[in-house]
């Protein structure tokens, strides 16, 4: 208990003043210099502790993705050297469905084939290429690492998974966390989106251009009426799995998977697929409710044209769709298509749609069916272009198949063919033109640029080796 006392005097007037005061002392704190000081030092304290872990973070990251790097490396290199043993030992066998899907990827068909991407179209087969690529960003989280990549010419981004095992680091199925929380947008009444949180800044580009080639596509022919539809973009499904619509819901790869422009421009490659997709789809559905079967190839070339002639809006990526849009209009595409069922084949399309017959004007029919040909190697048209093709004749499909795949990996350009002359003798027509053309010229199974030879096989006319004709 403490004591405090005052000795007051007074004057005359009765005014106190203190002349004395008794009590205790405050107190006096450490000076400032010493807080500065000790400020001083926990500062220096604590940037040293950050920079060292700073420092022990950037080495542990720069390893790992060595690591990584490496595995990338050695993945790319085995699928080049045609090593599937090699290649499946940097997958994870703990994934089934994931190693499957990469022993399909090296399989002795896929190995042999280019690794080419059709002009105009996506790739629908597993034969995925493994493409040389460069680790930009690992993000760990616990035994799964996120890997952003760059790959390919022009480069893309993509992300890729590998999980830590007591073998080392094993590319992985993808991790949905990756992708964050679902989203739905609808438009209007008909469609459907669905994608995730991570993807939204690279699908809304899609979402639009696939809206617009839904309204055209269905302004010609009979989009399905029971229900909306729904787009799905995957957040587990790897771009070398063929994309899927059935019961309405067209399922497609996430942009992460499909590739990410690396410049980042807008103009995205998986947004033209996309729309072509949708597209295809579609008009596929429609004809498989006209014809009430499966397609036959005729069919499917034409579901292909007329997909890419609607996701494009521009001519030179549908050789037939273009001449019968040319000669009919387009307000006749519906009718056209639902046609197909009494069709049945190019030729007869051809001589209904085209005003073509092979009998009464054979220059302008085969030159016709030339430029076809040429132009459908052109623009990527696979189905088109194999359609042409005489199946019967030994080696020659597969040989002509190797000249699409060839073709595709260059830009060369082809000049529209000019015929000369016709010979039609039975069932086989010479053809000869006023120039080698593209279709002979690569193919050592046709010697003689100049000429052609093309066989009758149920109605149509088919390109045919020389040696068979």
């Amino acid at each position: 208990m403490g004591f405090e006392f005052d000795w007051h005097v007074s004057d005359e007037q009765g005014q106190e003043e203190t002349v004395a005061h008794i009590g205790r002392r405050k107190r006096r704190g450490p000076p400032r210099w010493i807080w500065i000081i000790a400020a001083i030092v926990l500062l220096a304290v604590g940037s040293g502790a950050y920079l060292l872990l700073r420092q022990r973070y950037e080495r542990a990251q720069q390893v790992l993705t060595f690591q990584i790097q490496s595995i990338v490396d050695l993945e790319a290199r085995a699928y080049a050297q045609g090593d599937a043993e090699l290649f499946l030992e940097q997958q994870d066998r703990s994934v089934p469905d994931w190693y499957q899907r990469q022993v399909a990827r090296v399989n002795r068909g896929c190995l042999r084939s280019p690794s080419t991407r059709y002009r105009g179209s996506v790739r629908r087969d597993r034969c995925e290429p493994v493409l040389p690529a460069t680790v930009q960003d690992v993000q760990l989280r616990g035994s799964v690492a996120w890997v952003e990549v760059t790959e390919g010419d022009p480069a893309v981004r993509r992300v890729r998974f590998y999980r830590q095992t007591d073998l080392g680091w094993k590319q992985t199925a993808p991790q949905a966390s990756f992708w964050g929380t679902a989203i739905e947008v609808r438009y209007g009444e008909d469609l459907v989106f669905r994608y995730h949180r991570r993807d939204r800044p690279y699908v809304q580009p899609a979402v639009e251009r696939i809206a617009d080639v839904y309204d055209r596509t269905c302004a010609t022919s009979s989009c399905p009426s029971e229900g909306p539809i729904e787009v799905r973009f995957a957040e587990d499904m790897p771009r070398l799995q063929t994309p899927q619509f059935q019961d309405g819901v067209l399922v497609l790869p996430s942009p992460w998977l499909a590739g990410i422009p690396a410049d980042g421009s807008d103009e995205a490659p998986y947004v033209a697929d996309y729309a072509y997709l949708i597209a295809y789809e579609l008009t596929a559905a429609h004809l498989q409710a006209v014809v009430g079967r499966p397609l036959i190839p005729f069919e499917a070339a034409m579901a292909d044209e007329y997909a890419a002639w609607q996701s494009t809006g521009t001519e030179g990526h549908a050789p037939i769709v273009d001449r019968l849009v040319a000669q009919q209009g387009e307000e006749a595409l519906g009718t056209i298509l639902t046609s197909l069922q009494d069709v049945g084949s190019l030729n007869l399309l051809m001589v209904q749609w085209l005003g073509l017959s092979a009998s009464d004007e054979p220059s302008a029919y085969f030159e016709t069916l030339v430029n076809i040909e040429q132009e459908a190697l052109a623009a990527g048209r696979k189905e088109t272009f194999l359609l042409l093709q005489d199946e019967a004749a030994p080696g020659w499909r597969s040989a002509q198949e190797a000249l699409f795949n060839t073709t595709q990996a260059t830009d060369a350009s082809i000049e529209p063919a000019n015929v000369q002359a016709v010979d039609v003798s039975g069932n086989v027509a010479r053809v000869t033109l006023d120039r080698p053309t593209a279709l002979a010229d690569a193919n050592p199974l046709a010697p003689r640029g100049q000429t052609l030879f093309f066989r009758r096989e149920g109605g149509d006319w088919k390109h045919t080796s020389p040696w068979y004709a």
